[in-house]
């Protein structure tokens, strides 16, 4: 195989017309164990999802020895898979796609005919719904991403907001600034905060998640990938009273879209609903800068639905050869089954959890029985 960008599947893609004087064709370019460097600008522009940016794949690894494959209709890319094989499969690296079926037919018609020996092509958070493959496939729901599509400016997403929502944002940020003559809201370009600041509302959120009885996922090794991540392509909300940082958010800019990754406040300003005002603040600057969506991430947290983001699901979606190999690979689909009921069950648990029923009541003793335990043992180990 040739490291070359090479023109291919002509003959297995077949053209469509927009109209029957200005005909419009698919083509694909093939990258072996390569990533061009216009793939990066395509990636951002197609998915706008942190999950398909090169920054992350900077910062995170995971492409040696990848290759790529780009879609086009006409002459505007359609669809970037950065892909790694093994004996018998392929693997999608990027993630978060809302991709059509079109463009994972051709791509299944690419593979399968270029690799015999694979027998099936695996994608993760794919966000459209497969329904018409020309090959066998089996899907699951993974994960959750909460976006709100922003408006043009802060006063009408405001007035988009619920009335309760709404009132409360007017309300505590006006209480702030009055009792707190110092309040301040700062955002900071990636480039050149001062690492201190991002430290500082790691750590907040490390409180946060303490208070709640649960164990923060920011490693110390992860707290590096996320300052490596905020100088690639972030920008830090930050509120501060009398100079002191007492929240802030961590966002990773890609294109237009905007990721929250990560967001905290000192607790000694619950009564203030400073999480919420500070949403709200940082939302406002991304419209600012022009932004088209603002995601909340992963999670189903009420908070999120009130700041008007529509709940968004990721599939992992696996494509076969032939129903031969779907059954030599059998336990793919065990797996995903196993994943989503895994899944399922930990949806329904934190609806119980939320719940005022009369299961809400064990299920919510169980599970603070468990998230302690999980916070004693680190100490213990």
């Amino acid at each position: 195989m040739t490291n070359n960008n090479v023109p291919l599947m002509q003959q297995a893609i077949e053209p469509a017309s927009d109209t029957p004087s200005h005909p419009t064709s698919f083509s694909a370019e093939f990258h072996d164990s390569a990533i061009p460097a216009h793939a990066e600008q395509a990636l951002h522009s197609l998915y706008g999802n942190v999950y398909s940016s090169m920054p992350h794949f900077r910062v995170y690894g995971g492409l040696d020895g990848a290759n790529t494959f780009i879609l086009r209709k006409g002459q505007v890319p359609v669809a970037v898979f950065l892909f790694r094989l093994t004996e018998h499969s392929a693997h999608i690296l990027n993630e978060g796609m809302d991709v059509d079926d079109l463009a994972i037919t051709q791509f299944a018609n690419f593979v399968f005919q270029r690799y015999e020996s694979v027998d099936f092509i695996a994608f993760k958070g794919v966000a459209h719904s497969i329904k018409n493959l020309a090959y066998p496939f089996s899907q699951c729901s993974c994960t959750d991403d909460s976006v709100i599509s922003l408006p043009e400016s802060s006063d009408a997403y405001l007035q988009a907001l619920g009335k309760a929502t709404r009132k409360n944002i007017k309300q505590y940020l006006n209480r702030l600034k009055r009792e707190y003559p110092t309040f301040d809201f700062h955002v900071h370009d990636g480039r050149t905060v001062d690492e201190h600041l991002i430290r500082k509302i790691i750590a907040l959120n490390r409180v946060r998640f303490e208070k709640k009885g649960k164990v923060s996922g920011v490693t110390a090794e992860e707290e590096e990938r996320i300052i490596q991540m905020i100088r690639a392509c972030g920008i830090v909300g930050a509120i501060s009273i009398d100079g002191v940082p007492c929240a802030g958010s961590l966002v990773y800019c890609i294109g237009e879209h905007y990721h929250s990754w990560l967001k905290a406040h000192d607790p000694a300003y619950d009564d203030y609903r400073l999480g919420l005002v500070g949403s709200f603040l940082m939302i406002s600057e991304c419209i600012r800068r022009g932004g088209k969506t603002f995601h909340l991430m992963w999670g189903r947290e009420p908070h999120k639905a009130l700041l008007n983001s529509e709940l968004r699901t990721f599939s992992n979606l696996t494509v076969y050869r032939n129903h031969a190999a779907a059954l030599r690979n059998c336990s793919v689909l065990f797996s995903q089954v196993y994943q989503h009921s895994m899944r399922q069950g930990k949806l329904w648990l934190l609806e119980m959890e939320r719940g005022s029923g009369k299961m809400s009541f064990p299920i919510k003793a169980g599970l603070n029985g468990m998230r302690k335990i999980k916070t004693w043992l680190p100490h213990r180990s």
